[in-house]
């Protein structure tokens, strides 16, 4: 696979280190940061906003990806574009109108992104150049496998924080679906 993306989750991170953490991972060769946004309303957990966005965004050399588990979701994007996000990714159910929420992420500058459930049904059907990411149980032993399904980013959190050799943990990911 060509060009595939690893995203490192900050939720996994030392939060004591947050910035050293991140730098850590951009210089183990990590493509973006990704930052799981949840609200405790929308789903069961509560993390991090805009403020932590905005305090790693000095720390940041690649985009920042932000996945938005909140809703409404509308009235947050335009906090994490100016932030820092480059992407911005939500849950169709969380918006009431997909397509101005789309906009709205194009009109504050950053790409826009949907979470859905299947990989491979929304290959098939998207019929454009598009980029598929997996955010969650991304890997070593199963990133070969996910990539086969179509994904070509791909979120770790756990897998990539939880090792004592960032770079290592990424260059085998990468070596995982290179051979698939």
């Amino acid at each position: 696979m060509v060009n595939c993306l690893i995203a490192p989750s900050i939720l996994s991170a030392d939060f004591s280190r947050l910035g050293e953490e991140v730098r850590a991972v951009i210089a183990a060769g990590a493509d973006m940061i990704h930052f799981d946004v949840m609200d405790n309303h929308y789903v069961p957990n509560l993390t991090v906003g805009p403020q932590v966005c905005q305090a790693l965004k000095p720390h940041v050399t690649v985009p920042i990806d932000v996945h938005l588990m909140v809703k409404p979701v509308d009235r947050i994007v335009p906090d994490f574009a100016k932030a820092g996000a480059s992407i911005i990714s939500f849950h169709p159910e969380a918006s009431e109108h997909i397509d101005r929420t789309i906009g709205l992420i194009h009109d504050c500058g950053c790409k826009a992104g949907l979470a859905r459930q299947r990989i491979d049904a929304v290959h098939a059907k998207s019929g454009r150049d598009i980029r598929l990411e997996v955010d969650g149980g991304v890997k070593v032993d199963n990133i070969g496998a996910i990539a086969k399904a179509g994904a070509d980013t791909f979120v770790a959190g756990s897998a990539i924080f939880g090792t004592s050799d960032y770079a290592a943990t990424i260059t085998a990911m990468r070596a995982a679906v290179a051979a698939c």
